[in-house]
């Protein structure tokens, strides 16, 4: 079961036999050889270019954490009997793109170090129980779309622990992004080092929060920030009195202050993205969480124009991700289009995808289904995985096949699950 992955204290494999794995998501080329390849303690992980070395020592990890095994990490491009190589090929083709060969040692080869995480997690899936075997096979993969995402809504009373857990999850199942949905005082606590008490939620430090980056960039998991800071929430009114001077130095705030308010804003993205950008290896942070704009509880389009400012600012690669209400035809914003991505709701707050891509936003699917299914769920858990990796979802909330049509074109960018269960529901 994949939930075994995430208990260290069961050196078993996440997926049993039989012979012929059943990949989650499912892979786009297949061969199966003859015989089974075995791992064993004196098997070795060599890798044939440094950008790969992260990987090799994340899948020792995960293959002790699964099997028990203590395998070897080691410069090198060349594999003996049972060893796994990691490579880069430049005639893989796609980004993210690999090719997994199993026989009689394991080969992963990729276009570059972003193809190595899913090709590592497919052979993690392939593991059998039956003494470390994997069936030989050849396997050639690449991703439909570049995003594939989660968003946690750690207000829930997530830990750090909590979250590494379901970080090392999304590798397995090849999650690629990842963003934290916080309170106010929770994005601006991140950012300072020294946080202060009379929150309600759990908040993290800069140093907390840095090393779950770091643990997610050493997990193939881009981190998009959340700053969602509107004053008519009393979460972003409490922050900004607790820490505004700590960033202007300008003494308490005794009223709201435009001027003021906009700086601190302004500094608290540029912090988050500043500490984001660790977790990129060409640090440049894919996008930043700014929330809804109009519809349920966003901010008005004046104000989302001069956050895309900030973000522009602090990073140019950086896209402002707006999750849902923003009216698609709205003219303030076409003048940033490029800078923007809508991910939207498709519920009673936001008119669904299509007028977005119809008017040529670039877009990210969300639906608010759980990651992982359990109990009385309707949905069972192959279903989940397999609609999400056809970009698919229908009922409750969540938008209908038009995403996939020739129509949408590449404005989809890819899909995201979004779940506000407690940390306890996964386990």
């Amino acid at each position: 079961m994949i939930s075994l992955l995430l208990n260290v204290q069961t050196p078993m494999a996440a997926f049993a036999d039989p012979v012929t794995p059943d990949f989650i998501p499912s892979v786009k080329s297949l061969t199966m050889g003859s015989g089974d390849t075995t791992l064993t303690n004196g098997s070795k992980i060599p890798y044939a270019h440094p950008t790969l070395k992260n990987v090799a020592d994340t899948l020792k990890a995960d293959i002790n954490i699964t099997q028990g095994l203590d395998l070897t990490v080691a410069s090198g491009g060349t594999a003996s009997k049972g060893d796994i190589l990691l490579k880069i090929d430049p005639n893989i083709a796609g980004t993210e793109g690999y090719k997994l060969t199993v026989d009689g040692k394991v080969t992963i080869a990729a276009q570059d170090k972003k193809g190595a995480w899913p090709g590592t997690a497919t052979l993690l899936q392939a593991i059998r129980r039956d003494g470390a075997k994997v069936a030989n096979m050849t396997v050639m993969d690449k991703p439909d779309k570049p995003i594939r995402g989660y968003q946690i809504e750690v207000k829930q009373g997530w830990s750090m622990q909590d979250i590494k857990d379901e970080i090392r999850l999304m590798r397995l199942l090849k999650l690629n992004t990842l963003t934290l949905h916080m309170s106010g005082d929770q994005s601006v606590a991140m950012c300072m080092d020294t946080v202060r008490g009379g929150s309600q939620y759990q908040l993290f430090s800069k140093g907390e929060m840095t090393e779950i980056v770091l643990y997610a960039k050493n997990h193939g998991v881009d981190m998009i920030p959340n700053c969602g800071l509107q004053w008519q929430f009393p979460d972003t009114q409490s922050a900004v009195r607790n820490y505004i001077n700590d960033v202007d130095g300008l003494g308490a705030l005794a009223a709201y202050d435009d001027k003021r308010f906009h700086n601190f804003v302004k500094e608290i993205i540029k912090r988050e993205i500043d500490i984001y950008k660790q977790g990129y290896d060409d640090n440049n942070v894919k996008g930043i969480h700014l929330g809804p704009v109009n519809g349920e509880g966003g901010m008005n389009s004046a104000e989302a124009l001069l956050q895309v400012g900030y973000v522009k600012s602090a990073g140019a690669a950086t896209k402002s991700w707006f999750f849902g209400g923003m009216i698609p035809g709205d003219t303030t914003l076409n003048q940033c289009k490029g800078d923007i991505v809508q991910v939207p709701y498709s519920n009673i707050h936001d008119p669904g995808m299509r007028p977005y891509v119809d008017n040529g936003w670039n877009c990210v699917n969300i639906t608010w289904r759980p990651l992982y299914m359990l109990g009385a769920s309707s949905y069972p858990q192959q279903t989940v995985f397999e609609t999400f990796n056809h970009h698919y979802f229908s009922g409750e909330v969540g938008t209908p096949d038009y995403i996939n049509t020739p129509a949408a074109g590449t404005c989809v960018q890819g899909s995201m699950l979004s779940s506000w269960d407690l940390p306890t529901q996964y386990y």
